[in-house]
């Protein structure tokens, strides 16, 4: 059996089907470039969506076999994303290895199979190979800008901040040399967020040099590169201003963090920005999202911003309160009780500048749930705010989170492993609600614990500014809860939302075993929380 036969096998899509797909893209890479990189893109989504992991694998390498010579490589990039799209669906890692280790026998100069090797050994958790790769491609052409890329993101994930830093400015220095596909730059953009939130929270980790460096080269990029997407020039807009903060230019900080707000803004509803309006800033968010996390609150989110009268804030998460007020307690949590007149200057810098008339903005920060303390600074701040949880059904959200963890490298435990550990802790708790004084970041069943926050959030709050809703609701009945959102937030009934299903990772199965014990360490909890709000769960 040779390998093209061997990728066809259990493939979803037949021979001919096969064969007439290879045909037509292979006649269209005869044409100009322009149509060789829509063909590519074509047949990715077309592949993508199938889903089909060996049906992808034999026309990417039937493809390949016609083309060795053919200075053209947009159908190693496209084909080389879905193989990996699907692979990361389905968690085949190691066929993707392995059909890129044999491709590369046949085109051992190509980058793109080097990179794609490189990103699905990063996906199989094998990341010094795949650091090791990065470097060869590199080594062999030191202006292939998506291994800076993938090289910083990996570098972070390992908490080496200077050397993730130093390869996200040499991505965004190289950010003419390939402009293929904008997600490779939002990834770089983001991940520069990322660090800097790393760099920031644990003490300032980031030198005054890197900071500045990186300062200067992305400012560079906004000025001078013309294919940057919005969303792109958002992140880039929001991390110069949080850089400008650390180096004390407020003024320039807030001035950059609006130009993100607005950017964002006439992304989202173009038609209100169409004419350039005289536009005003917002006083503050009408609501926040403030939990919990793995339970839908992108998707909330999203939906919530499709109203008409509802415009963005320029991040979706910022958790801008959070880190505020690790800066300014620094571990004495009672010195620091609202935000100042420069920190609220700051903060409401995240919502845009908008037309005169009945607008709503807020955000979705999901650390804002159980961090301590942080409830008395956004009700003194602001006593009038609406409050919004979403909750889901505790055993789920564990295990989606680990497994959320697990795909971003922070998390080497099995799932047995982490489960024992944070019951042996719970467990031996004498008064479990203390939990809400000091939680952690990686304390997933602390976090699905919703009763002891949420009556935390109560102690400040009147019950009528907070509402709480259902993950599975949303799941199953999203005009529902849409209207029941609306209705909450003093907002007109609006039924045109298109619900976009968010893609799921893949999971392995859970032994029952210990998805039971976990059920039956929450059961009572839950019991709490349904007679705390007045409401049945349906969790059991």
């Amino acid at each position: 059996m040779n390998i093209r036969q061997h990728y066809l096998e259990d493939s979803q899509i037949n021979q001919y089907e096969c064969d007439q797909i290879i045909h037509k893209y292979q006649k269209e890479l005869e044409q100009r470039r322009n149509s060789s990189i829509k063909a590519a893109n074509d047949l990715s989504r077309a592949l993508s969506k199938n889903g089909d992991l060996s049906s992808a694998m034999y026309i990417y390498q039937n493809i390949a076999a016609g083309n060795l010579n053919n200075s053209d490589e947009d159908y190693n990039y496209y084909l080389g994303r879905v193989i990996t799209q699907i692979s990361l669906r389905t968690g085949q890692f190691d066929k993707s290895i392995s059909f890129f280790e044999n491709a590369l026998s046949l085109q051992p100069n190509n980058n793109w199979l080097h990179y794609y090797l490189a990103v699905n050994l990063a996906n199989d958790s094998q990341t010094d190979q795949a650091i090791e790769k990065y470097l060869h491609i590199i080594s062999k052409d030191d202006r292939f800008f998506p291994a800076y890329v993938q090289l910083g993101i990996i570098l972070l994930k390992k908490d080496n901040l200077e050397k993730a830093i130093k390869y996200n400015i040499e991505a965004f220095r190289l950010l003419s040399v390939y402009s293929i596909d904008r997600r490779l730059i939002e990834d770089l953009a983001l991940s520069n967020q990322e660090l800097l939130n790393k760099g920031f929270i644990q003490n300032n980790r980031l030198s005054v040099e890197s900071l500045e460096e990186m300062r200067l080269v992305l400012e560079n990029a906004i000025n001078k590169l013309d294919h940057l997407s919005h969303n792109t020039v958002v992140n880039l807009y929001y991390t110069i201003s949080k850089i400008l903060k650390s180096q004390g230019k407020l003024e320039e900080a807030v001035d950059c963090s609006i130009k993100a707000s607005y950017y964002k803004a006439k992304k989202v509803k173009p038609d209100i920005y169409t004419n350039k309006p005289n536009l005003v800033n917002f006083d503050s968010p009408s609501f926040l999202i403030i939990g919990v996390k793995k339970c839908g609150t992108t998707s909330l989110y999203d939906y919530l911003m499709q109203h008409p009268q509802m415009l963005p804030a320029s991040i979706k998460e910022p958790q801008f309160i959070t880190q505020l007020i690790r800066e300014r307690r620094k571990g004495n949590i009672d010195s620091y009780q609202k935000l100042s007149e420069s920190d609220l200057k700051l903060y409401l810098s995240l919502f845009p500048p908008h037309p005169e008339g009945e607008y709503l903005t807020g955000e979705a920060s999901t650390t804002y749930m159980w961090y301590p303390g942080i409830e008395k600074v956004i009700f003194n701040s602001f006593p009038q705010l609406k409050l919004i949880i979403l909750l889901r059904n505790p055993v789920k959200r564990v295990i989606s989170e680990y497994n959320f963890q697990v795909d971003l490298g922070r998390e080497n435990r099995s799932l047995e492993e982490m489960v024992n550990s944070q019951l042996e802790y719970l467990e031996s708790l004498p008064d479990i609600s203390e939990i809400t004084k000091n939680p952690r970041f990686d304390e997933y069943l602390v976090h699905s614990l919703y009763v002891y926050f949420i009556q935390k959030w109560l102690s400040v709050f009147p019950k009528e500014q907070l509402l709480i809703l259902k993950n599975e609701d949303l799941s199953t009945n999203q005009d529902m809860v849409m209207n029941q959102t609306f209705n909450f937030l003093n907002l007109p009934p609006y039924d045109f939302i298109k619900y976009s299903q968010k893609l799921r990772g893949y999971y392995p199965q859970v032994d029952e075993k210990i998805s039971s014990r976990l059920a039956n360490f929450f059961k009572p909890h839950n019991q709490k929380l349904e007679k705390l709000l007045d409401i049945e769960l349906n969790w059991d």
